[in-house]
């Protein structure tokens, strides 16, 4: 049976709706990806304390003691037992909870009572070898504090907590806004008209334009970055933000190739119905 003509204002008006459904499932993907991800506090801990990220702060306390030890003629065997893996990567812990609020058990006190232990450790070799001599080490002592402190601290942790307090709050409102508008455009698209398979056939293409549209802005994202290279320095904070980076990316990724699926079969009834 050939399908009846539809009026112009029906179709423009299914049409309107789907196209308010296809904004409200992307702005939904990208935002509780944003949150669920990209601005997840637990997950950001647990990149600073990565294996990448603790190995590369002590790599760079090893290089500056051995330039120090280097320049004073000190021995360096026992630098690699003095900077203990497992220590680093419990001040590094102590950081960054601290700053960004992401468990508890650490605070001020303990993130400087850590550095005090790491500190005490370098200056009691330093005590071993150079002997009657409280000023020299005394003086190397307090440059490697200096140091530890800046090579743990972010210059921009600051800036970080401010994103993730303002960016949870807005990728928050955002779902929500967009599940209304979902959920009520998809309702009203569902019951209008005489022709349903009109109307799911507009839900599945809402859901087919959001899949392809999110996986076209996660390759635009990506290939943006590849082309302007943002510099990160150290590199392993680099490494850290790429690894993140691609967490979120194949997030959004999953997300888009679900709708795509969920739309084929949407496709498949529709072609059904019409048939039937």
């Amino acid at each position: 049976m050939a399908s009846t003509p539809e009026k112009k204002l029906s179709k423009v008006f299914r049409q309107v709706l789907s196209f308010i459904l296809f904004v409200a499932i992307t702005l939904i993907v990208l935002a509780s990806c944003t949150r669920a991800v990209a601005l997840d506090r637990i997950r950001i801990e647990n990149a600073f304390t990565s294996n990448i990220c603790v190995s590369g702060v002590r790599d760079n306390l090893i290089d500056y003691a051995k330039d120090t030890y280097a320049r004073n003629g000190l021995d360096r065997q026992n630098l690699d037992s003095i900077f203990d893996y497992n220590d680093i990567k419990e001040v590094v812990k102590a950081y960054i909870v601290c700053n960004l609020r992401s468990s508890v058990g650490y605070n001020e006190d303990t993130y400087n009572d850590l550095i005090k232990d790491i500190v005490s450790a370098y200056t009691d070799d330093l005590n071993k070898q150079i002997k009657s001599n409280d000023a020299a080490v005394k003086e190397l002592s307090s440059s490697f504090e200096s140091y530890v402190k800046e090579e743990i601290g972010l210059g921009a942790i600051d800036s970080i907590e401010k994103i993730l307090n303002v960016g949870s709050v807005a990728s928050l409102v955002i779902c929500i806004v967009g599940v209304f508008f979902a959920v009520s455009s998809a309702l009203i698209l569902f019951f209008i008209g005489n022709k349903r398979y009109r109307n799911i056939r507009a839900i599945g293409n809402s859901l087919m334009s959001a899949g392809i549209f999110n996986i076209l802005f996660v390759l635009m994202a990506v290939i943006t970055l590849k082309i302007k290279h943002i510099d990160i320095y150290p590199q392993y904070l680099a490494d850290i933000f790429a690894k993140h980076f691609s967490v979120f990316t194949n997030s959004i990724m999953s997300i888009s190739g679900i709708l795509i699926i969920f739309a084929i079969i949407i496709y498949t009834i529709v072609w059904k119905m019409k048939k039937g």
